[in-house]
């Protein structure tokens, strides 16, 4: 027959699986803390965590109130105030023929 050796594992290999064990639940442990940090910085970019904060909104841009319609159609002091009249049309040319030759 074979000559085969069924003896329980040498101590030195519970040893090397048991720190395999516990690198490998460090790293699951590490993977969870970084998914963690990403989340957090993408679900609030304002957070002190995040080294490349986002740069304060500048203030909204405002304009000035539009003048009021008096002050607008009005002439200057001194000088009366005329009806408003209506452009003159502008002058429209008819096409001409072009003569063959």
């Amino acid at each position: 027959m074979d000559g085969f050796d069924y003896s329980e594992e040498r101590p030195s290999h519970k040893v090397m699986s048991f720190i395999w064990n516990v690198l490998t639940i460090l790293m699951l442990l590490g993977v969870v803390c970084v998914v963690g940090y990403f989340l957090l910085v993408f679900t609030n970019p304002d957070t002190i965590l995040n080294p490349l904060r986002p740069q304060p909104l500048p203030p909204p841009v405002t304009f000035p109130p539009p003048p009021s319609r008096h002050a607008a159609y009005c002439p200057p002091p001194g000088r009366p105030c005329q009806p408003w009249r209506r452009p003159k049309p502008l002058r429209r040319y008819r096409p001409v023929p072009s003569r063959r030759c």
